[in-house]
């Protein structure tokens, strides 16, 4: 019998009787159906198209730099959602606030809102402080926990 066969046809198990030390046995002959050969591998198929699939994908990520003291007051700089438009949390020693990103790349962030523009380089750490005419440098601790 052929083991791929229409949907519409369905293979019914055949059962033999034999004989074993007298006794009639009945045994299930050795004859699959196309939804059992689906029960028995479809496991296998999920886990190896979507094993791949899911080491790739980021749920969630939070970036997070830690400030060393500075003029301008800041403590640390929280990003939660590193897309252009996306909103930043400011920590300074007066309190906090909020800040948009304008432009992002895989070194660079550059953020701002009415006071101060902010450029950070993602990959030390180093960023670039920019309060009306005064621009300073301070040096941040970079701390990325990805999910």
């Amino acid at each position: 019998m052929p083991l791929m066969m229409p949907v519409t046809m369905r293979k019914r198990r055949r059962r033999k009787m034999i004989k074993l030390k007298g006794k009639d046995t009945l045994v299930a002959s050795s004859v699959f159906t196309r939804r059992d050969l689906l029960k028995t591998i479809w496991p296998g198929i999920v886990a190896f198209t979507a094993g791949p699939l899911m080491a790739g994908c980021e749920r969630f990520r939070h970036e997070k730099y830690a400030c060393s003291s500075n003029k301008l007051g800041i403590v640390e700089i929280i990003v939660n959602d590193d897309r252009a438009g996306a909103s930043v949390t400011v920590t300074k020693v007066t309190g906090d606030t909020v800040m948009t990103i304008g432009n992002i790349t895989d070194d660079e962030m550059i953020m701002a809102n009415d006071q101060l523009v902010l450029i950070i380089n993602r990959n030390s750490g180093v960023m670039q402080a920019t309060a009306g005419k005064v621009t300073s440098y301070i040096t941040c601790e970079k701390t990325l926990f990805t999910m």
